[in-house]
């Protein structure tokens, strides 16, 4: 149960729909859409003209928004329109169908038997028929078996109450049997005192939003067909009782509290409302007691940070620097420390995990004013523990950041800022979104999976060698190695060629220079390949390999940088 674990974010089409919203065309989207409508609603115009009106209310709507908060507002809620309307369609086919088998034409025999008491029921294949607009289900426990060359034993006993339908494509008599009645998918959240909705999981009573904290859960494999007697078997009552929407599906909570998130006020700024609370509903599984304080505290820290910035792109990075300096990464999850996960305890501990890192990000974007901010959930594949746990990272507009992994690679408190504001393309060298895992990397190892990942910095750089992490790969291009070829020493001398130095000094091109100072990395063969594919010197300007002789007469190779001559 993909979100009811985790709150991702994750659509289930009845139309096996998938559509991103970034590339793809708005009319050429919607078209598609409209057309699974018309080709489902068929003759039926009514349903057509409904869903163009939602359409309309919709798109106008999106007006006053930006272009990046509209394209993706209208899609979500078109996509989300258009399963309601499919899910809809699907279920009044299935009436129709049981209303229009009202009318059985049963054989001679059969007849003889309901004009002699016995009582016919037409069904469809589960069992159902519509009475009184509510549809209902046979169950029963016993039951005969009756055809043209029994029935008159039937009509000889008469069976009191005695029912018959059509059962596994045979006719039957009973008279122990029940009536269920079928919920309606669309409406069951009507019958519940306590409803929450977990694509959008919160709730305003009072000036405060809300959501609901729930341990345990009962799920009914398909909902689509859930009756009364199932809730009353399993003791739930809709008075009572929390009902948890999941997209089409839905579980029943008997144990659960309502937990206070935040006032309207603290958050009444804040644009991106509906990703926000989503992912503080989500903080509150980590937290006992009120913490709106530390929110505000946040909120105050956000606003003193970002007084001077003069654009967005200012304030993002004023933010990020801010998170990926005050947190520190936190193992202690493994533990099971859930405290890591919650953006407001990453702040108040100042350590946290990547759901911690990102969540942060986001609250402090949000309080900022930063809009079209989003995080996105799903694994990087060249980690050590792929794919035992998966990663968060930020997207904002058409960027992505990831404030967890530039944090792994700071040196000190200098930020490299290999991991801000990346295009799609580059991002995604290393990871996918969501909890499905492709095929072709389950069984990788964890060498395979790195490997992988050059190869896709290989396929991108010309086009993208401006991008600081695209350096794993720039050195390698520069000596004309393919991505699965290590450095070694000869291929950078007889790329570069090297000097020998002795006492302080070396000769190049007949002329002799003389070394004040240099920084310098001591190269072999075991460790050349990691130097170069993680450090920022560029081998065709400004760097030198020497050969250097020490007093005793042996000589190390040094790759040189920052050289400076007397």
């Amino acid at each position: 149960m993909k979100k009811l674990a985790l709150f991702l974010v994750s659509f289930i089409f009845f139309s096996q729909i998938s559509f991103g919203y970034s590339k793809t065309d708005l009319s050429l989207f919607y078209s598609k859409l409209h057309s699974q409508i018309e080709i489902k609603a068929k003759n039926d115009k009514s349903v057509t003209k409904q869903y163009l009106e939602k359409v309309d209310i919709i798109l106008n709507k999106a007006l006053n928004k930006t272009k990046n908060q509209k394209n993706k507002e209208v899609f979500q809620e078109l996509i989300s329109l258009n399963n309601k309307t499919l899910l809809k369609l699907i279920l009044d086919k299935e009436n129709n169908n049981l209303n229009n088998n009202q009318k059985p034409n049963n054989p001679s025999y059969i007849n003889s038997l309901t004009s002699n008491g016995y009582k016919f029921l037409n069904t469809n294949s589960n069992l159902e028929f519509v009475e009184n607009n509510i549809t209902y289900k046979i169950t029963f426990k016993r039951y005969y078996e009756v055809d043209l060359s029994n029935y008159k034993y039937f009509l000889n006993n008469k069976i009191n109450n005695g029912l018959i339908i059509i059962y596994n494509g045979n006719y039957i008599i009973t008279n122990d049997y029940q009536k269920r009645q079928k919920y309606d998918n669309l409406n069951i959240y009507k019958e519940f005192n306590n409803f929450l909705d977990l694509e959008n999981p919160y709730f305003i009573e009072n000036s405060y939003y809300y959501t609901y904290k729930y341990s345990n859960y009962i799920f009914f494999e398909n909902t689509n067909y859930l009756y009364k007697q199932d809730l009353i078997q399993n003791g739930i009552d809709p008075k009572t009782t929390l009902l948890i929407k999941d997209f089409d599906k839905y579980y029943f909570a008997k144990k659960y509290d309502k937990i206070k998130l935040v006032s309207t006020n603290t958050i009444e700024n804040i644009t991106n409302k509906k990703e926000f609370l989503y992912n503080l509903a989500d903080d509150n599984k980590y937290i006992i007691g009120d913490y709106e304080n530390i929110l505000k505290d946040i909120k105050k820290d956000t606003l003193n940070l970002v007084s001077q910035a003069k654009t967005q792109d200012e304030k993002i990075k004023l933010i990020y620097d801010f998170v990926v300096n005050k947190v520190k990464y936190n193992f202690d999850y493994k533990n099971g420390n859930k405290e890591v996960f919650s953006g407001v305890l990453t702040y108040k501990n100042n350590s946290g995990v990547c759901d911690g890192y990102v969540k942060l990000f986001l609250y402090m974007l949000s309080f900022a004013g930063v809009n079209d901010v989003e995080i996105k959930r799903g694994f990087a594949f060249d980690s050590a523990d792929f794919p035992n746990y998966g990663h968060a990272w930020i997207k904002i507009g058409d960027y992505y950041y990831d404030p967890t992994f530039e944090d792994t690679i700071k040196t000190g408190d200098e930020i490299l800022y290999y991991y801000y504001k990346l295009s799609k393309e580059v991002m995604y060298v290393d990871r996918f979104d969501g909890l499905s895992i492709p095929n072709h990397l389950k069984n990788l190892s964890f060498d395979k999976r790195k490997e992988l990942v050059l190869k896709n910095m290989y396929e991108i750089y010309q086009d993208n060698r401006n991008y600081k992490i695209l350096n794993k790969v720039k050195n390698k291009i520069f000596l004309g190695l393919n991505y699965d070829e290590k450095i070694t020493l000869n291929s950078l001398i007889n790329k570069i060629g090297i000097s020998e130095v002795r006492e302080g000094s070396f000769y190049y091109n007949s002329m002799k220079f003389d070394i004040k100072s240099l920084g310098f990395y001591v190269l072999n063969d075991e460790n050349i390949d990691f130097i170069l594919s993680n450090t920022f010197l560029n081998l065709d300007q400004d760097v030198y390999l020497l050969k250097w002789y020490k007093p005793d007469g042996s000589f190390e190779y040094r790759l040189a940088y920052d050289v400076i001559f007397y």
